[in-house]
Formats: C-alpha cells, structure tokens, sequence
C-alpha cells in the first residue's frame, strides 16, 4: 500500500484557494469601476446643487432690494399725496 503525499491532499485547497482570489480580484476592479462611475454622478450632482443654491441667494437679495425700493416708492408718494 502506498501512502499519498501531502501535496496531494493541499493542492485542490491551493487551486481553490487561488480561484477564489481570482474571482475577489476581478470583482474588486468591477467595483472600482462601478465607485468611479457613482463618484462622477455625485460631483455633477453637488455642482447642480451649488449653482442652484448661488441662484436661490442671488434671487433672495435681489428680491430684498425690491422690496426696500418699494417702501421707499410708497414712503415718497404718500409724502406727495400728503401735500395740500
């Protein structure tokens, strides 16, 4: 009777164990790939967020100088309208 070796017995463990590293490795690229792909999508979006954001003040102070120029509007005709 003969003895099987050692080796014989790790290298379908050391075959799976390398297939499976493989496969870890490949989906590790895809997964970058996929983290890129998201982190484009994420700045285009807080670039759309920043812009609509710069928008939304820019309108706020407009509309406050609005609103100051027509109490200064009301406050001179109701000065004009006061005279005799």
């Amino acid at each position: 009777m003969t003895m099987s070796e050692p080796i014989d017995a790790m290298m379908p463990i050391l075959q799976r164990i390398q297939a499976d590293l493989a496969e870890l490795k490949r989906e590790q690229t895809e997964h970058r790939a996929e983290t890129g792909k998201n982190a484009e999508t994420l700045e285009a979006i807080q670039r759309y967020f920043i812009y609509q954001l710069g928008m939304t003040s820019r309108n706020e102070a407009d509309i406050e100088h609005i609103h100051e120029e027509i109490k200064a509007m009301t406050a001179r005709i109701s000065t004009v309208e006061a005279r005799p």
